[in-house]
């Protein structure tokens, strides 16, 4: 025995305005029961084959929505009695008595929130898989996790609250946390199946909003850039020039390589690299975001200044527009149009100008943006098709490329520029330890610009407390998870500091006067002057 839904109009009910009440029938074998939705509409404005008010109907949206929002949410109860009962459907005395405890004093059904969906769904999946307790165990933790994700955020969820943008905010939500990528794999794993049950069994979402959630997995141990692999990323931009130019060039030295998308995936590396920024708040990141410091001993500057996305936290988050920043935002712009490159070749350098003129290019471009409100306003304007002279992401710095799809392409950019050095690891595999090597490039991701910058920051004496006013951390325990000791950083402090250790003046003596004292027999602190020594 099933059940239907038809939406219809009591037409033996009409109101004194000549308006019909709008009911939706649930029949259940041979008996039916019509549940109002609190909306009433004129007979002549309601289409009966369709179920739905017609074109010219007033208020037909908000009807249309009604009737979506009622109907799906009676589905849910009775499908939620089925599962729950052995998969029987309700009488229509058990789903009077349902809808009359779940409707709300002004007489719709209450909303069901999807944390509920979650309780359920543990309750119901564990039972029709047989789960162990141990696996209920996981399944709650990620129910922790979510909670505690939507609390900090301040995040009401519902089913469009699963798209890209929140897993990709989630899985940084969690690594900034200090959770292991494999933790958050697994986390990921539960949501989606949590997603697919929700699809197969109540049809409030669709497939192809979570189907590209990734279930990342544990990596063997976290890389940073070193300072020669940034300078070889930024000889491929056309930022480093080589000092000795030589007949034989090694391969990953050769300039071109790279097309323009190539480029753009590696200027984004490189710039996460040099301000810290996670890639959630990156894609955020507006030509508004940067301010221009005046002070009279360093003279201008430029900066970011924002509000951190994944913490919502209301203190303003610092990050200093430095050299190799404002070369890249330079780059960047100056590959957007065609109007740019033009005043390259009337004399100005990226890389070889002073950093003061760097700072007042970069400002002047970013001021022409905005004033044109992502339009170039020039002389050469009616020269070149009109999209030469826009920026087409405006108002944001770069174009839109996902997490994934970024973390994918970066990977191929890397190994094209020869940044294929072996990377050795050790990992745990059926209660063995063992060694293994893969290429550098395979283990990047956006969040290595993130550790790259806090890692080389250190080693430069940056204080932690200016460090994280950068990051926008907020204690130095979260600030360290993204900090990474090399072997050669370990052996060269050590060397420095741990001298090899000698005998001193005070030693030296005090083993003449022991050897003397047992010469001559007596005890070391009867003789003159050496008591207190001695002790």
């Amino acid at each position: 025995m099933g059940y239907t839904l038809k939406t219809i109009i009591r037409k033996d009910k009409i109101n004194t305005n000549g308006e019909c009440p709008i009911t939706i029938r649930l029949t259940i074998g041979k008996e039916y029961y019509r549940h109002p939705i609190g909306e009433s509409i004129k007979p002549k404005e309601w289409n009966d084959v369709d179920e739905i008010p017609k074109r010219t109907a007033p208020n037909r949206e908000i009807i249309r929505t009604k009737i979506d929002t009622e109907s799906t949410k009676i589905r849910d109860l009775i499908n939620k009695f089925y599962h729950t009962n052995d998969k029987k459907y309700p009488t229509l005395e058990e789903l009077k008595k349902i809808l009359k405890n779940n409707r709300s004093d002004d007489g719709v059904l209450k909303n069901r929130l999807v944390m509920d969906y979650y309780k359920e769904f543990v309750e119901i999946y564990s039972k029709k898989k047989r789960l162990t307790k141990g696996t209920i165990k996981v399944y709650r933790a990620t129910e922790l996790r979510l909670i505690e994700y939507f609390k900090e955020l301040e995040i009401t969820p519902t089913w469009d609250t699963f798209n890209d943008i929140f897993y990709e905010e989630f899985v940084s939500f969690y690594i900034d946390k200090g959770y292991k990528e494999g933790s958050i794999g697994r986390i990921i794993k539960n949501i989606k199946t949590f997603l697919g049950y929700i699809n197969t069994n109540y049809k409030l979402i669709n497939t192809e909003k979570f189907k590209d959630f990734k279930v990342i997995k544990e990596q063997p141990d976290f890389i940073v850039f070193t300072k020669d692999e940034l300078i070889l990323m930024k000889f491929h931009l056309g930022l480093v020039e080589l000092k000795s130019k030589k007949d034989s060039i090694p391969t990953k030295l050769k300039k071109d390589i790279l097309n323009e998308r190539e480029k753009l995936i590696l200027r984004i590396m490189l710039f996460l690299s040099f301000c810290g920024l996670s890639y959630v708040d990156f894609q955020k990141l507006k030509f508004t975001d940067i301010e221009k410091n005046s002070d009279a001993e360093s003279g201008d500057s430029l900066s970011f200044v924002y509000v951190r996305q994944k913490t919502n936290i209301s203190n303003k988050v610092y990050i200093t527009l430095t050299e190799d920043i404002v070369e890249i935002l330079l780059s960047q712009i100056f590959s957007t149009t065609r109007i740019l490159p033009d005043r390259i070749h009337n004399g100005f350098k990226i890389h070889e100008s002073p950093l003061p003129q760097k700072y007042k290019s970069l400002w002047q471009e970013i001021d022409l943006i905005k004033k044109g409100n992502g339009k170039i306003k020039t002389t050469q304007s009616h020269k070149l098709h009109k999209k030469d002279c826009e920026i087409e992401n405006y108002p944001f710095l770069f174009p839109k490329v996902p997490n994934q799809t970024f973390n994918g392409e970066i990977k191929d950019v890397l190994m094209k520029i020869g940044l294929d050095e072996n990377f050795k690891f050790y990992e745990k595999r059926y209660g063995k330890v063992e060694g293994k090597s893969v290429p550098k490039y395979s283990l990047v991701s956006s969040v290595t610009g993130r550790r790259t910058f806090i890692t080389q920051s250190l080693k430069d004496g940056i204080p932690y407390e200016v460090l994280m006013k950068s990051t926008g951390h907020r204690d130095i325990k979260s600030l360290m998870r993204y900090a990474r000791i090399d072997q050669d950083v370990v052996n060269k402090e050590f060397l420095s500091k741990k001298k090899k250790l000698e005998p001193s003046e005070d030693w030296e003596r005090k083993r003449k006067i022991l050897q003397l004292a047992e010469e001559l027999g007596i005890d070391p602190t009867q003789l003159p002057g050496t008591g207190k020594f001695l002790l």
